[in-house]
């Protein structure tokens, strides 16, 4: 994590890393989750493509470190620590992840930052 992300990081986070297992009507959809330090953005005005083409206006942006697995689209975020709630759908305000995107936040040219948009 870039020493700017570190000390910014005031919000404590949970992702929800989602993991299918089965095939066919058999699929069974569990969730791993951690918490983690993070910079928030709630909203914005830019608007981006996600991985399917759809332009959208983000709900929230997160910028955190490099995690030892990283966020994908389809996994979930969430203001708080929420650590003990197994299934984002009963979380407080979990929004879907739509982007992750390695960002460099110290503008020294190494990429140690994830920028989350949902």
């Amino acid at each position: 994590m870039s020493i700017e992300t570190r000390e910014a990081s005031n919000k404590t986070v949970t992702i929800w890393f989602k993991r299918v297992t089965g095939f066919g009507n058999e699929k069974t959809t569990t969730y791993d989750v951690v918490t983690t330090k993070a910079c928030y953005e709630q909203g914005g005005s830019r608007q981006y493509t996600d991985t399917t083409g759809v332009n959208f206006t983000p709900q929230s942006t997160f910028w955190l470190e490099v995690l030892s697995e990283n966020p994908r689209l389809g996994d979930f975020i969430a203001l708080g620590d929420q650590s003990l709630i197994a299934k984002p759908s009963d979380a407080e305000k979990a929004e879907s992840i739509r982007i992750v995107a390695l960002q460099d936040c110290s503008e020294l040219g190494d990429v140690d930052d994830l920028k989350v948009i949902t």
